[in-house]
């Protein structure tokens, strides 16, 4: 038996289907919590509610500047001085 061959769990039919629904753009398909299924949701409410979260100020800061090199360093050099005071190792370090 050849280990790369599969044999699809869905008929013709179900893979037009499916497609169909990957080219709505009126509907967005994203994976369910925890990975459990899936959900349809409508695009435009979808859209809408994540502009809502992002717009609460209480949780996001809006930036300017892409802040990950900066980010970087700093972690960087954390972990040089946990280094440096022994509380690394070196394999530890080669493993993040």
């Amino acid at each position: 038996m050849d280990l790369y061959s599969y044999k699809p769990n869905l008929n013709l039919h179900e893979i037009k289907a499916l497609n169909r629904l990957k080219s709505n753009t009126k509907i967005t398909i994203k994976k369910g919590d925890k990975g459990a299924g899936i959900c349809i949701l409508n695009t435009e409410d979808y859209c809408n509610k994540i502009k809502s979260m992002l717009s609460d100020q209480t949780v996001y800061t809006q930036v300017f500047n892409d802040p990950t090199i900066d980010v970087k360093a700093q972690a960087d050099k954390h972990i040089d001085d946990l280094f440096y005071n022994n509380l690394l190792n070196k394999k530890t370090i080669s493993k993040s």
